[in-house]
């Protein structure tokens, strides 16, 4: 079963911070939730998003329905490539590290 930790309310990182590509807000994140890097999915749209999964040491799961076409973001090597959200518990589930319970 997945959970998401923290998502009752918007999560902020300090105000200042460096901008995607460099790890900061993720790393910042996920101290705050308590989560390890191998622990966590970045879920981006573009080539930075993807970037900055790698620079935090996180895996990383693309869309398609953003800013950046397929091609810039599959050369960073996500694990997956999604069309919809709604498909995301589906894409979990075949990784046997989803369900389609999820808590907030």
């Amino acid at each position: 079963m997945w959970e998401f930790k923290g998502l009752r309310r918007p999560l902020r990182v300090r105000r200042r911070t460096h901008g995607k590509p460099h790890p900061q807000m993720l790393l910042e994140v996920m101290e705050v939730l308590g989560v390890e890097p191998a622990a966590t999915l970045m879920i981006g749209d573009t080539e930075y998003d993807m970037e900055m999964a790698r620079n935090a040491q996180t895996p990383a799961l693309a869309v398609s329905y953003g800013v950046h076409a397929p091609e810039r973001l599959l050369q960073y090597g996500p694990l997956g490539y999604l069309d919809r959200i709604a498909d995301l518990p589906a894409w979990l589930n075949t990784r046997g590290i989803g369900s389609n319970q999820a808590t907030a």
